[in-house]
């Protein structure tokens, strides 16, 4: 009797879990890049594709006092290695590209800021900021023939 008990009560955990997740969401993209979102799958003229709904059960919460840091540096522009995206979207506001990371940058997404005094690019990891890299005219090597007259420079002084 304990086993189907047992049984009975799994099946019926099982079963309130797929009710909570609700009807499938599908992403449909048509041909002028135009994106929805329904509950039905998309038409065969659409690119699309099931959407993964995950449920906050409080587990994505950070604690307070690493919420007020990041909030803090982003009301002035600042960004913080492990600040999430919502926070570095509030720093920075919205990038002007935003690309897949590669293995040797060991971040899964980049997003690239460009203006006209130079640029920045930031890497995330799990939706975490992992580095961050000016593009400016400080960040970028001297160029050969000023790094020569450096050299030159250094040379002479007795």
């Amino acid at each position: 009797m304990v086993p189907r008990a047992t049984a009975v009560l799994v099946l019926s955990a099982v079963a309130a879990a797929a009710q909570a997740q609700g009807p499938p969401v599908y992403k449909c993209v048509d041909a002028a890049g135009r994106t929805t979102y329904q509950q039905e799958p998309c038409a065969k003229n659409l690119k699309g594709a099931p959407v993964e709904l995950l449920p906050d059960n409080g587990l994505t919460q950070e604690p307070a006092a690493l919420e007020a840091q990041w909030a803090a540096a982003a009301k002035v522009g600042q960004v913080m290695a492990g600040m999430p995206k919502r926070h570095v979207r509030s720093a920075m506001g919205t990038p002007t590209e935003v690309r897949a990371g590669t293995a040797a940058e060991r971040a899964s997404e980049v997003w690239i800021y460009r203006n006209p005094g130079g640029g920045r690019r930031i890497g995330f990891l799990d939706g975490r900021v992992v580095w961050e890299r000016g593009e400016d005219a400080s960040s970028e090597p001297p160029a050969a023939d000023e790094a020569a007259d450096t050299a030159a420079r250094r040379e002479a002084k007795p």
